[in-house]
C-alpha cells in the first residue's frame, strides 16, 4: 500500500467514532469474525454486521472526499 494511501486511510479511520474504530480495528487488525466481535463487545451478530458496514461505507465516502483513490495492483 502506497505511504499516501496509508496515511489517507488512518486520518479517515480518525474520524469514525470509537464503536466504529474498535470494531475495524478488531475486524481488519486482529482478524476476528463477526461472531467473535459480537460476543466480545456484547452485541448481536447482526449488528456488529451492520456497523461494519456502515463504517467501511463512511471510509469510502471520507477517501473519495479527499480525493484518494485505491486501485489495487492486479
Amino acid at each position: 500500500m502506497k505511504k499516501e494511501l496509508k496515511e489517507a486511510l488512518i486520518q479517515a479511520v480518525m474520524k469514525l467514532d470509537e464503536r466504529q474504530k474498535n470494531i475495524i480495528a478488531l475486524k481488519f487488525g486482529t482478524c476476528e469474525t463477526n461472531r467473535e466481535i459480537a460476543r466480545m463487545l456484547n452485541l448481536t451478530e447482526s449488528n456488529v454486521g451492520t456497523i461494519l458496514y456502515r463504517a467501511l461505507k463512511q471510509l469510502r465516502d471520507i477517501l473519495k472526499e479527499q480525493g484518494t483513490v485505491y486501485e489495487p495492483e492486479i
